[in-house]
């Protein structure tokens, strides 16, 4: 599962907002988006293949958000605060383990999908429906439901004081710590921390951050590298 969000993560974070019909390793992105994803084959009745495209279904009646109390980060200094649960941190109200119908009825129409076709997973990215330049806000939904929020650079007019995406490879370190796991991608790195908070950058720069459920973090380093104090300053 973590290594198809991987695969997703990266055609995020590459793509970011071209025009037109755009291919990835397991399915397409199309605006505006109706007809999305793969064509997935069914067996008909008679023993035929039928094809059917993945199909982005919008509520038809709007769904009233659930009176709770969360951390809005477009409101608040999320990274000023010592102690937070992802599982209360909101975005636009929208917080983990909320389902697609209750995004897309909140947000409208997202202005990217990505759909992998051979497990349920959805990616919806929102751009200039909520008033940015580019695409700067995906929900990762597992069974249509939110297990993950990535925000990305272009968000960055929506975030408070310390909680921006502008931090250097250094200020990462000073900030947030030695990371508990560290995954190296082609162009990306990503440091792991056990909050349920994920920092992705490259050699020199901070491009987006994720805020996912709370998991306890192998010690093992399973094709990993987990980064002691003694290899932080090496680290590219």
């Amino acid at each position: 599962m973590k290594r198809i969000f991987i695969i997703l993560l990266l055609s995020l974070l590459i793509i970011g907002c071209r025009k037109g019909i755009q291919e990835y390793q397991h399915g397409e992105i199309i605006k505006p988006v109706e007809r999305i994803g793969p064509v997935v084959e069914k067996n008909s009745s008679d023993g035929k293949k039928e094809t059917k495209p993945f199909e982005l279904q919008m509520p038809k009646e709007k769904i009233p958000l659930p009176k709770r109390q969360t951390f809005e980060l477009t409101e608040r200094d999320l990274f000023t605060e010592k102690r937070w649960n992802p599982g209360k941190v909101s975005v636009f109200n929208i917080t983990l383990g909320d389902s697609m119908d209750l995004i897309l009825s909140t947000l409208g129409k997202p202005d990217e999908v990505i759909h992998h076709p051979i497990q349920d997973i959805v990616n919806i990215g929102y751009g200039p429906v909520i008033g940015l330049d580019k695409t700067g806000l995906f929900f990762h939904l597992v069974n249509k439901t939110l297990d993950r929020i990535t925000i990305k650079q272009e968000f960055n007019q929506y975030l408070h004081g310390q909680t921006v995406i502008n931090y250097t490879k250094k200020d990462i370190y000073e900030k947030f710590g030695i990371p508990q796991e560290q995954e190296d991608l082609p162009k990306f790195r990503i440091f792991r921390y056990s909050q349920g908070l994920e920092i992705i950058h490259t050699a020199k720069q901070m491009k987006a951050f994720v805020l996912t459920y709370p998991k306890k973090i192998d010690t093992k380093t399973n094709g990993k590298t987990n980064v002691t104090v003694e290899e932080k300053d090496s680290v590219d």
